[in-house]
């Protein structure tokens, strides 16, 4: 199981965690929280009341089962010759090559 994982697991609950509970599962969980939140997950936080310096968190929704999966917005070639062309800082060819 993943780190990931492990967290979304506690998460699943709906209720408030603090940051030591999350800590125990993994030591970066802000960026497994990260992760869950890039990929649709909503998750809620708020300042910890035993800790002003830290946050509890919980997750709010899950991703539905037959979420699509992400389109790839293409190459970062394609998508600077097409930014070029938007802006008329440079030229490109019929290929979105930029000369």
């Amino acid at each position: 199981m993943s780190q990931k994982d492990k967290i979304l697991n506690l998460l699943k609950d709906n209720r408030w965690h603090s940051f030591m509970e999350l800590l125990a599962v993994y030591y970066k969980y802000t960026q497994r929280i990260f992760d869950l939140r890039e990929i649709g997950h909503v998750i809620e936080e708020r300042r910890s009341d035993s800790n002003p310096h830290a946050c509890d968190y919980r997750l709010i929704s899950k991703l539905p089962a037959e979420s699509p999966a992400p389109v790839n917005a293409g190459s970062a070639r394609s998508r600077s010759a097409n930014r070029a062309q938007e802006t008329d800082l440079f030229k490109t060819d019929q290929h979105g090559n930029i000369y």
